[in-house]
């Protein structure tokens, strides 16, 4: 009795090993496949920051989810989340003015100094003969949604935008 109890035991052992290894096999193909191509590896880090230096992350406090804004072509832009991963770019229309004119973005930046994030940029109309005539300046932020505007008498005054009915 004993032989046939230990028999049956090292049966039921060979079983067991054989279908755990047969599971792992069949998950490590399904990861396996899951890897993404070189192309899609570009295509996520584009996605992350496609803004080169002009990009900011930062913590808004009292808020969970971190802020990170970009900017390009004088236009600023909010990232959308889904589960932590930046999934698209949002245009931020609150510093979006219009401007009758057509114009070139000529200068721009976008930094985080550990307190505000500070947006410099400059859109030139074409044509024009130069300066800034078509939107731009300093501004800063400290959540990235309330902007201050460095005004004419070099104090911070608080911007509000005008031609955008969606704020």
């Amino acid at each position: 009795m004993y032989s046939f109890i230990h028999l049956l035991a090292r049966l039921l052992n060979k079983i067991l090993v054989f279908a755990v290894a047969f599971l792992i096999a069949a998950c490590t193909d399904d990861i396996e496949k899951l890897k993404l191509s070189k192309a899609e590896v570009v295509r996520v880090q584009e996605l992350q920051n496609p803004f080169g230096e002009n990009y900011v992350r930062f913590n808004v406090p009292g808020e969970e989810q971190q802020v990170l804004l970009g900017l390009k072509e004088c236009n600023v832009y909010r990232a959308k989340f889904t589960q932590s991963v930046v999934t698209e770019w949002i245009p931020e229309k609150t510093l979006n003015v219009f401007y009758p004119m057509w114009s070139a973005c000529s200068r721009e930046s976008l930094k985080h100094d550990g307190q505000y994030v500070r947006l410099s940029f400059c859109k030139t109309p074409i044509g024009a003969g130069g300066g800034c005539g078509g939107g731009g300046g300093d501004f800063r932020s400290i959540n990235g949604k309330d902007w201050q505007f460095l005004g004419a008498n070099s104090k911070w005054e608080n911007f509000v935008a005008r031609n955008n009915s969606d704020n």
